[in-house]
């Protein structure tokens, strides 16, 4: 492991002519940023990192004991229900300046200095029951008995009672924990215009000219949607190197984040790796992250737009960072106005393939946008390849979607940035490098890759080398002729909605505690707005009053018995379908999901299919 002691947070400390930080305001209903913004400029934001820092290691020392201890504090997390903010990006990389041993000369003196922390971001969808699965210790215990650990769950607004509900079911396991708002720093430091307190002779000109060396301790944890673990999401270690690594690609072709990149800061949410990767961009590349004021929870199509709109002041947002349902919840909110924004220079497209009337309708609304298309992971640190879509032709502002499937079903994502290595391995001895036009198991190594995974409570001191390579749990070949990677599904069963994953088989276990339900399956139908969408294939008891109502009202209660069980939103299904006497099977008696999925495609939400 590399001695270099450099993080990621460091390189905040520079100086840009365009803020970081801009806190938009808006007067009413599709009308340009009002005068009343606020700006931090880079400087002013690295003042507020330094009181975000100074106030974790009081935070720390203070519920940690660490004068009435005799054990080594060694295992603090600092876990982050909240919404995207300025003070939560800027308090996420105070802590992650506090996860590398501190020098003499650091913020900090005694016992408080010598505290390591280490962030972990929460899915704000979660349940607090989730919560407490993803950052409790192993069934409550340590293997080390000389390390005690401490949760701070650093809560943003809305999250209270989430955060102190997860504060109770650590405690009955005897875990150290306690639950704090999240500070607000920047608003002290905020200027009205954005002021600039440094010349143009002073500005450094992007990171590509540093050499750099950075850390490869852990910088923070973000989690998985449990594809692969019993226990659900698995928390992924990103070392500094990793985080700037892949930050920096993004200031690269085909991205390309510079100065004058102003980007929606609120589409991503920092606990996905595109949302965090994409912030740590905006600020290598000196663009600047624009916070729109928040209306509601989850995605607010009406924010997004009035920060999209022209406005000659350049005060308006130029960068989208989305997913393909986001881009359908921002047509269907304007079908009936079809407006266009031709300030959108660049807009990233993760989670899933952008294609069909969306391609279309997002070609028709941003004439101006680069479109480039990524495959990405949370283990790779972010995107592993890029699929420039370039512009609209000759002035279009339409066009048709890229007809760029080598095979049927799958999906071109591109090519990897200089610093990734990507290859297709066999599915079955998962170590033999297949040949181009072959499909398997896609493969990747670099500094990019995570350190490993995170067991609370237990010997987190493996790495992950760069020599190693990475299995993704993705099937992919690449094109014989240009090498691009072409994506070619799941190797596990993983539904993908909305830029998120589930795991067929969670969704399956609240279900079979249904009473009334005899057996189920959980598949993807391809949906416009989602990508895919969640259903449900059930067997039904016979006389229940399951099997006598409608589709929409079995719908609803099977959607509030998952809530009931704690199961997120997204995973709940959007659609069932009723099997008798049975669901199709092989010979082994397995499931046939593919038998399934063929039955249900050409069943509307709203019928009742009985197959």
């Amino acid at each position: 492991m590399s001695s270099a002691r450099t993080t990621i947070t460091d390189h905040l400390n520079q100086c840009h002519t365009s803020p970081l930080v801009h806190l938009q305001s808006f007067k009413s209903e599709f009308t340009l940023p009002s005068s009343s913004d606020l700006s931090l400029s880079y400087r002013q934001s690295f003042q507020a990192v330094i009181r975000h820092q100074l106030w974790l290691r009081d935070r720390t020392a203070e519920y940690a004991g660490l004068a009435a201890s005799a054990c080594d504090v060694d295992d603090v997390a600092v876990a982050y229900p909240a919404d995207n903010s300025p003070d939560l990006f800027l308090s996420l990389l105070a802590c992650m300046s506090l996860t590398v041993r501190p020098h003499n000369n650091d913020i900090g003196d005694g016992d408080t200095a010598k505290v390591r922390v280490l962030p972990a971001m929460i899915n704000t969808r979660w349940t607090p029951t989730e919560i407490e699965r993803a950052i409790g210790t192993t069934d409550g215990m340590h293997t080390c008995n000389e390390v005690e650990s401490l949760t701070l769950l650093v809560y943003g607004r809305g999250y209270e009672q989430r955060a102190n509900d997860t504060v109770g079911l650590l405690r009955i396991k005897g875990e150290k924990c306690i639950a704090l708002q999240l500070e607000e720093f920047s608003f002290d430091y905020a200027s009205p215009r954005g002021l600039q307190e440094c010349s143009r002779s002073e500005v450094v000109e992007g990171a590509t000219s540093r050499e750099v060396s950075l850390s490869n301790e852990d910088a923070v944890i973000l989690f998985t949607s449990g594809t692969s673990s019993p226990r659900g999401a698995k928390g992924v270690r990103l070392s500094h190197r990793s985080l700037y690594v892949q930050a920096l690609a993004k200031t690269q072709s085909p991205c390309q984040y510079d100065t004058h990149t102003k980007v929606v800061a609120t589409t991503v949410p920092l606990f996905h790796v595109g949302g965090l990767s994409s912030a740590l961009g905006v600020m290598l590349g000196g663009g600047s992250l624009m916070f729109p004021p928040a209306t509601g929870k989850g995605f607010q199509p009406s924010s997004i737009l009035k920060s999209i709109a022209d406005d000659e002041s350049t005060r308006s947002a130029n960068t989208l960072v989305v997913v393909p349902a986001m881009l359908h919840a921002l047509i269907e909110y304007t079908k009936q106005q079809s407006p266009v924004f031709p300030n959108v220079r660049l807009i990233l497209v993760g989670g899933q393939s952008i294609a069909g009337n969306v391609y279309i309708n997002t070609r028709r609304m941003f004439p101006n946008a680069r479109i480039v298309q990524t495959y990405a992971c949370t283990e790779a640190g972010s995107s592993i390849t890029f699929e420039d879509l370039g512009f609209a032709t000759n002035g279009s502002s339409g066009g048709t979607p890229p007809n760029n499937n080598s095979v049927s079903g799958t999906s071109c994502v591109g090519y990897p940035p200089i610093h990734i290595q990507v290859e297709i391995f066999d599915q079955k001895s998962r170590h033999m490098p297949l040949r181009n036009g072959e499909m398997g198991i896609i493969g990747t190594r670099g500094p990019h890759t995570m350190s490993g995974y995170w067991s609370r409570g237990e010997n987190n001191a493996t790495f992950l080398s760069e020599a190693d390579w990475m299995l993704t749990n993705d099937l992919g070949m690449k094109d014989p002729q240009s090498g691009k990677l072409y994506f070619c599904g799941r190797a596990n069963d993983v539904i993908r909605t909305g830029g998120e994953s589930v795991l067929a088989n969670d969704v399956e276990a609240i279900l079979m505690q249904h009473d009334d339900i005899i057996e189920c399956a959980v598949f993807a139908l391809p949906d416009e707005q989602f990508g895919e969408c969640v259903c449900a294939a059930l067997v039904l008891k016979q006389g229940t009053r399951s099997e006598m109502e409608d589709a929409s009202d079995l719908l609803q209660r099977i959607r509030k018995h998952c809530s009931r069980h704690h199961l997120s939103g997204f995973k709940r299904p959007r659609k069932v379908f009723l099997f008798t006497p049975a669901l199709p099977r092989n010979s082994s008696g397995k499931i046939l999901k593919h038998e399934i999925q063929r039955k249900t495609l050409a069943e509307s939400v709203m019928q009742r299919s009985r197959l």
